[in-house]
């Protein structure tokens, strides 16, 4: 049974138990096996004599002093080592055994309820130390923020494993799309060439076509999405209602430029002779930079969808407790939807502005306006209802000379003004109010937002709840029971 049970031989004590029973000539045989040389027990053998028949019988016989005086005396069992022999031997090496069992299987315990304590991470139970664990996260949150806005993208795994964290290189790709859009179709008409006076294609007209031109043609058939960016967070609270809806802007129109502007001036002029209400160059700067609040707004939504989608990622990153992190953004949410609001509001801002009074003391619009008026009419364009006829040489109208220098302005006036408008909404709706501002919504999980908290508030966020509470406790008294023993058995 014992083989069957330890085929090894590593964990069975041999004893032998009636050495007085031997026959003659048999006792070097059992002598062998107790010293080692023909047995297979890692633990080894021990000889006991156990008491006879008569010797329990007999009240006043004494089992110990038996023995002892049977391997004194009795040849060839006296010359077995005295720890080989005796119950009292046996006693020793039991202990000596179990002893040993014992500190492997506490050492065992001990190490396995550690990694069960050290699982639950910091004990949470009193205010010090909720405020300790949420500031050990922000510590952690804040660094990879730092390294993200560096763009030190080799010290963070996470920058490798999830391209939404590399927040600048997103951001910055994207200010260069809204710059590309706005170039491309910001516009409602086409203006004219300075040195032609034919209709001035735009950037991507004018581009090399190759064969990815083509199919992007195709796509921007019926216009372009001014969404880019739509990631749709799971936590997506904080910018609900806020963000731009998905809207399509078509290309500039192909109608003439100049019939539209004469129309409009057909519409305001009064007596004046030579000149136009200046009030008319508002209206056509309006409607010519229509498209500008869909596009700006459609950036801005989508540089707040990129940061927050950045903070959510970097919380699941830093705090894989599902509860925890759950109830940390719940308590961020508003302020960040107040500050991501912020952001959209300093957008609309300046749309306003743009759209309320034109005015601008940049140089390059003289220079631009100069260079138009100083042109070479080699074509001109002789408006017919809305249909162009382009004539060389022809002289012009009044109205037509009137329509052109409202043109050239307006044309002058519009880029000096698109260029000055994406650099506002880049530096400041998304720069200043989504990045780099003191009211940024990288900067409110801090040290002082967790010092503002309320007891309650803390308890919620990161205090333990009763199992958690319990378990700990369970764990620590163990831990402590089993340190002890071990000291004990040392």
């Amino acid at each position: 049974m014992a083989r069957e049970c330890d085929p090894e031989g590593s964990r069975t004590q041999g004893v032998f138990t009636k050495p007085d029973l031997v026959d003659k000539g048999a006792e070097n045989k059992v002598i062998d096996l107790v010293e080692g040389k023909t047995s297979s027990l890692k633990l080894g053998w021990i000889v006991v004599r156990n008491a006879g028949q008569q010797q329990l019988i007999d009240q006043n016989s004494n089992r110990d002093e038996v023995e002892g005086q049977f391997f004194r005396e009795v040849h060839p069992w006296t010359d077995l080592p005295k720890d080989k022999v005796g119950v009292a031997a046996l006693k020793i090496r039991l202990q000596d055994v179990q002893t040993t069992q014992m500190r492997a299987e506490v050492g065992r315990n001990l190490k396995a309820m550690k990694q069960d304590f050290s699982a639950l991470g910091i004990e949470r139970s009193t205010p010090e130390q909720q405020r300790s664990f949420l500031v050990d996260i922000i510590i952690k949150f804040q660094n990879i923020v730092s390294q993200a806005m560096a763009t030190s993208y080799g010290t963070q795994e996470l920058f490798e494993k999830d391209e939404d964290t590399r927040l600048v290189t997103i951001v910055r790709n994207r200010m260069d799309g809204f710059k590309s859009d706005m170039e491309e179709y910001g516009f409602e008409y086409q203006f004219l060439r300075w040195e032609s006076g034919t209709q001035q294609p735009s950037s991507a007209e004018v581009r090399p076509e190759s064969k990815s031109d083509s199919d992007d043609d195709d796509e921007k058939a019926d216009g372009i999405p001014v969404r880019k960016n739509m990631n749709l967070p799971e936590h997506s609270g904080a910018i609900d209602g806020i963000l731009q809806e998905q809207v399509n802007i078509r290309k500039p129109a192909d109608d003439s430029i100049l019939a539209w502007i004469e129309d409009k001036y057909f519409a305001s002029r009064g007596f004046e002779m030579g000149t136009f209400q200046t009030s008319l160059l508002c209206t056509i700067m309006n409607k010519q930079s229509g498209k500008w609040t869909e596009l700006a707004l459609g950036y801005v939504s989508d540089v707040v969808d990129i940061v927050h989608t950045f903070i959510l990622k970097v919380l699941l990153s830093i705090c894989p407790d599902e509860q925890i992190r759950d109830k940390l953004v719940n308590i961020l949410v508003d302020e960040l939807s107040k500050r991501y609001r912020e952001a959209m509001d300093q957008a609309q801002m300046i749309l306003d502005v743009e759209h309320t009074n034109l005015m601008t003391l940049d140089n390059e619009f003289q220079h631009k306006l100069g260079i138009a008026q100083n042109r070479k009419c080699e074509q001109c364009e002789i408006v017919k209802g809305k249909k162009k006829a382009p004539i060389s040489n022809a002289p012009m109208t009044n109205t037509q000379r009137t329509v052109r220098y409202i043109h050239d302005t307006l044309a002058a006036y519009y880029a000096v003004a698109s260029k000055r408008f994406i650099d506002n909404i880049c530096m400041q709706a998304t720069g200043y109010c989504l990045l780099t501002g003191p009211r940024k919504p990288l900067g409110l999980f801090s040290p002082q937002f967790v010092a503002d908290l309320a007891q309650d508030q803390l308890m919620e966020i990161a205090g333990e709840n009763a199992v958690l509470s319990r378990r700990r406790a369970q764990l620590k008294k163990g831990i402590q029971d089993l340190e002890t023993g071990r000291k004990i058995m040392m």
